[in-house]
Formats: C-alpha cells, structure tokens, sequence
C-alpha cells in the first residue's frame, strides 16, 4: 500500500516537474524573436524610415515651389480657358516655361484677347503678357482632346494691346518687328513654310474658279504680308456687282481676328486679297 501511494506521489511531482518546466521553455521562446520576426520588424523599421524621407521630401519640395510662386502675381487667371479652380499646377508650369528665357518680370496679366476653333476636340488659345521691358506675350494653347495647356512665346506684335487689357511694351513696335527679325537671322536653318492649302468642302470656290491658282496667288499675298499660316478654309462665296469674292478663314486663327476676303472682277484674270473682320 505504502509502495503505491510512493509511486503515485513521484508521478505527480514528475508531471508537474514537466509542466513547470513546460512553461519556462514556453516563455523562453516568446522572449527569443525568431529569424522571421526579426527580419518583419526591421524590414517594418525601413518602411517607416523611407516614409519619413518622403515626407521631407515633399515638404521641401512644396517650400520651394512655394517661394517660386511668391514671385509672380497672376491677374485674371479667370479668363483661361476651362483654367481648373487649383491653378497651382497651371501656374508652376508657366514659370518653368519662361525661365529659360530669361523673362524678367513681376506680373503675369491674361489678357481678353482668345481664339477658339470652336471644335470638341481642337484646340483653345488664350493670351498671356509678363510685365518685362519687352511685354513679353505668351500664347497658352489647351489641347481639349487631351485637356493640357502648353505656352510659346507669341512672336507677333500685338496692335492696340490695351484694348485686350494689356500693356504697352517700352520697345516701339518697329525695334519689337526688328528684335525679331535678328532672331530670325541667328536661325541655324532656314524656315521653309508649306503651300498654301485651301479647304473648300461644298466646292463653291472650286466651282467659281481655279482653286490652285487662288492657292498660289495668296501665298505671294502672306509672305507680303509675314503672315506664315498657311491653311485656310472657305467662309462663304458670293457675286457681287463687279464680280465675285469669297471670304477664307485660317485653321489656326490670328491673334487679332483677321480672315483674308478674296475678290475677282468681270474680266480680269487677277485675284486681290486683303485682311479683313
């Protein structure tokens, strides 16, 4: 009896012997992180170091373009076409733009001056005019196919600026028409323009006359004139008492409105031209 009741007790102690050794071997592991664990947490430390970095980043990035922007002042941004009411982006492109040019000016004014294809996926321009010595106009295109703004620099003189809400330039307009005939001079080749191309689809013009003689008898008219669009489309053609005219649109419009008026008389085998509202 007493034999048994020995055994019994050596087999309790021994199972719980095991089981408090059990326990510590237990907590031993979780105290131990494995390979794996320490591979997560450190792979989860890189992450959170790399997020921080491009906070810093874009912080620094935002505070430089925030002092770029400090710069300018834009007046009636309203006025460009479908201009999305966050025009930060807008703004920050146009002055990457004419940096490389050296402009230097304080106010960037849009002026009334627009054109319009009138085309769901053509193009719009609007007019933009830096407050530089030279009155630097900037002629913003926007894709409406695409829905991007892109900026040239409007290489023509603009007549009556003031009308259009801008500036005058302190440069005459003879010394602006001669500024840019010495940069066309610098140019490296030659600017070989295309024919003139003349779209007549109801054939009115084509039925009234030869069409390419029309053709070629204009391009002498706007090479006169230093005019180097060169597509042009049918307005309207009509009689009149002497003779007949047809009025020609140009595909990509003139920043002042202007169409070409073609004019024939009874008789006469020359055309004449002339720049027309």
């Amino acid at each position: 009896m007493k034999k048994n009741i020995i055994i019994m007790i050596t087999l309790i102690v021994s199972v719980m012997a095991l089981s408090v050794a059990l326990i510590f071997y237990i907590s031993g592991r979780k105290k131990e992180p494995t390979i794996t664990e320490e591979k997560t947490v450190a792979s989860t430390e890189k992450v959170m170091e790399s997020t921080t970095e491009n906070v810093e980043e874009d912080k620094e990035k935002r505070r430089k373009e925030d002092e770029l922007l400090s710069r300018y002042t834009f007046l009636h941004l309203e006025r460009i076409y479908q201009l999305p009411e966050d025009d930060r982006e807008f703004r920050l492109s146009f002055i990457e733009y004419i940096q490389p040019y050296n402009i230097k000016a304080d106010r960037i004014r849009v002026l009334t001056l627009k054109q319009d294809d009138g085309l769901d996926d053509g193009k719009a321009y609007n007019y933009l005019q830096c407050d530089d010595e030279n009155a630097t106009p900037i002629e913003v295109v926007f894709d409406k196919k695409s829905g991007r703004y892109s900026f040239q620099i409007f290489e023509k003189y603009i007549e009556n600026v003031t009308d259009y809400d801008g500036i005058v330039s302190s440069k005459s307009e003879a010394e602006y028409l001669s500024t840019e005939e010495d940069r066309g001079d610098e140019s490296p080749e030659a600017v070989i323009l295309p024919k003139v191309h003349i779209t007549d689809l109801d054939g009115e013009l084509s039925t009234a006359t030869d069409i390419s003689q029309v053709e070629k008898k204009l391009e002498q008219f706007l090479a006169e004139n230093n005019e180097k669009r060169r597509n042009l489309y049918v307005i309207s053609v009509g009689q009149t008492g002497e003779g007949f005219e047809a009025k020609l649109a140009f595909e990509k419009p003139r920043f002042d409105g202007k169409s070409i008026l073609m004019e024939k008389k009874k008789g006469q085998t020359e055309y004449s031209f002339s720049l027309v509202y």
